[in-house]
């Protein structure tokens, strides 16, 4: 029996919210679900969104490139790059960042090795320590044209 209103629970410790549950009722309403069958959508919801996140979790920590003991500077490195482009202080940043801890996308490999590289190339360069060998100083053109510059030019 379709009810007049529908008494849904997120299930806990899940990464639903209340935007999740009404968009359950919505569709329950629509499809004139009983409540039990719109509990155990967003049941089902909440158990789908939970299960890939430990996967991409478990795919990260393998990751080669970005995993085990480098996922802290790559997450350094990635916290770079968002904060640069969409700052957790904006609400376009704060949205997508809870969006991708809700979608457990978070923590998908690919996209966590993307912004950490984004993020190590807008690391700043190093100082170059000492100089050139035997302590000759090299001029502008030579350093930028090398041999392209005739000599006394």
């Amino acid at each position: 029996m379709v009810p007049a209103s529908y008494t849904l629970t997120v299930p806990t410790g899940g990464p639903l919210d209340q935007a999740d549950v009404e968009a359950i009722r919505a569709m329950a309403t629509a499809k004139q679900w009983t409540n039990e069958e719109a509990q155990a959508a967003l049941t089902e919801m909440s158990d789908e969104l939970t299960a890939q996140s430990t996967r991409f979790r478990t795919q990260l920590d393998a990751d080669p490139e970005i995993g085990g003991t480098q996922l802290e500077q790559a997450q350094v490195h990635a916290t770079r790059a968002l904060d640069r482009f969409l700052p957790s202080t904006t609400e376009e940043g704060a949205a997508f960042r809870m969006a991708m801890a809700k979608s457990g996308y978070g923590n998908y490999a690919p996209f966590v090795k993307l912004l950490a590289r984004i993020g190590k190339a807008m690391s700043e360069d190093a100082p170059v320590i000492g100089g050139p060998p035997g302590g000759a100083r090299r001029s502008a053109a030579d350093v930028l044209f090398g041999d392209a510059v005739a000599p006394g030019t």
